[in-house]
């Protein structure tokens, strides 16, 4: 038989390595007499250590981290409850378990139906959750701890999942048969759900949620515990770190994920988040940053963003003839605003002479044009915008003179140059006793000239209309930008 004091060494060893004191107390563990024998603490009602002339005597000593790679020494007789262990023999009670959620060794743990068989700082943890018997354990270091599965909050009824009015996976300790024992003194023990399970675990009091709530113990392992916070913005990692005041895990240090308000804004260290809406509501990036939408910043054109698509429209009289935004609307009709009636260019007045020869538009260096495309046109809208054919018809008016000495004939040609379709064109011409009308031909010309005389009365309004056909092969998807004159004789 090796002798006292060297046992005491042994022993004391085993001390180091169980992480046998805790900030709050003794740790629960066993004490030891005089006689180096292993007693039960005076409140725990915990299984007594048998004790020889061999046993260890002495105080255990303050236990560091209880998953420390050093070998295990074992007592002659085995180890205590809550002292490491390797194997089942290793312990007085035989049994050896991995117990603390984080961990690397497993600890001595002894077979218990209430939580009077265990010692202080111990509680009984039921062997599966809701059980009636299961073993005595030290203070779990997992309660709020987040997690995946069940394997990640301990060996036997602790449970990962979600708890009624929580919002994340967490670890909860069940406390069916210790009751509050299992739970730290900012916790209580109620009856929830977990994933809509009925289960009576440990909870956070005052309505906190497990992220903004205290975790586990720390005295035995205080390895620091990852968590994450998440919401629509994203998420941000971080971790519970041991409060060494307290021995107990700190709540989740994690920030709140926030939107990134710009697309030139970075992620917080440990977080990814998307952008804010309003960082991706604009042309310049529009539904995602870097899309910018076609014709941004061109001049002419109307572009915008509704999330997610972009907007595009021509200002006013400028048309996007080449079906390009992105050069915007590169086409402007060079007569604006005589579209309609009230608003025809007027001409002046004109005679009768066949020699007198009436051209529109009457400026040769800038020949009128009839642009078309199937672009919304606003900021200014055009008044006589025909949707259909996408294009906006000239108007004109002349006061046609006449006199006793003439007929009061017609006779006007128009000529498109020019034109991708030369056959949707159209004159109209309205006299204050008729009107006539003539479409183009495949050469993109028509002539008005009606048989006979007075068509028109003396010093009467005689309106000219230029327009594209509203027909199948013309419409607002053929695009076009023609240049035309009107050209004739009254």
């Amino acid at each position: 038989m090796r002798r006292r004091d060297s046992i005491a060494l042994a022993m004391a060893g085993v001390c180091v390595l169980a992480a046998c004191a805790t900030a709050s107390g003794d740790g629960g563990r066993p004490e030891f007499d005089d006689d180096g024998g292993a007693g039960a603490s005076s409140s725990s009602g915990g299984p007594d250590t048998p004790t020889d002339d061999g046993g260890a005597g002495g105080d255990p000593g303050v236990t560091p981290d209880a998953s420390t790679d050093a070998p295990i020494d074992v007592a002659p007789g085995g180890n205590p409850v809550g002292f490491p262990c390797a194997k089942a023999d290793d312990c007085m009670s035989g049994e050896c378990r991995p117990v603390l959620a984080g961990g690397t060794s497993s600890v001595c743990v002894a077979p218990c139906a209430a939580q009077a068989d265990c010692a202080d700082n111990f509680f009984c943890d039921p062997t599966t959750p809701g059980a009636t018997a299961g073993f005595c354990v030290p203070r779990s270091p997992a309660h709020c701890k987040t997690c995946n599965n069940d394997d990640e909050c301990g060996s036997l009824s602790e449970r990962c999942g979600v708890a009624d009015g929580d919002v994340v996976k967490a670890c909860h300790v069940d406390c069916t048969i210790a009751g509050q024992a299992a739970c730290p003194p900012d916790y209580a023990c109620v009856d929830t759900t977990l994933d809509g399970t009925g289960a009576k675990v440990c909870r956070p009091s005052g309505g906190l949620s497990c992220l903004d709530a205290l975790g586990g113990f720390c005295d035995r392992v205080a390895t620091p515990q990852a968590c994450a916070r998440s919401n629509a913005a994203g998420s941000c990692v971080g971790q519970r770190t041991c409060l060494a005041a307290s021995t107990r895990y700190d709540a989740c240090g994690a920030q709140a994920p926030v939107c990134k308000a710009t697309c030139s804004s970075t992620d917080p260290a440990g977080c990814t988040t998307s952008y804010c809406a309003e960082a991706t509501a604009g042309p310049a990036n529009c539904g995602t940053c870097g899309t910018v939408c076609p014709g941004y910043l061109q001049p002419n054109a109307n572009v915008g963003c509704n999330q997610p698509v972009c907007t595009f429209s021509c200002q006013g009289e400028k048309y996007n003839v080449d079906n390009d935004k992105s050069d915007g609307c590169e086409v402007s009709d060079p007569y604006v605003g005589n579209h309609d009636t009230n608003n025809a260019t007027n001409l002046g007045d004109h005679g009768c002479s066949d020699s007198d020869i009436l051209t529109m538009p009457s400026t040769a260096s800038l020949p009128a044009r009839l642009p078309s495309d199937s672009e919304v046109h606003a900021n200014p809208s055009i008044v006589g915008f025909d949707s259909a054919t996408g294009s906006a018809a000239d108007y004109y008016k002349v006061r046609g003179t006449g006199s006793i000495l003439c007929v009061n004939n017609i006779d006007y040609t128009l000529t498109m140059t020019g034109s991708a379709y030369p056959s949707c064109y159209h004159l109209h011409i309205a006299t204050d006793k008729d009107s006539y009308d003539c479409d183009t031909n495949a050469s993109g010309t028509c002539r008005i000239n009606p048989s006979g005389s007075s068509k028109y009365s003396d010093n009467s309004t005689i309106t000219f209309i230029v327009s594209k056909r509203d027909v199948a092969g013309c419409k607002a998807a053929q695009r076009d930008n023609p240049s035309y004159r009107v050209s004739g004789h009254f």
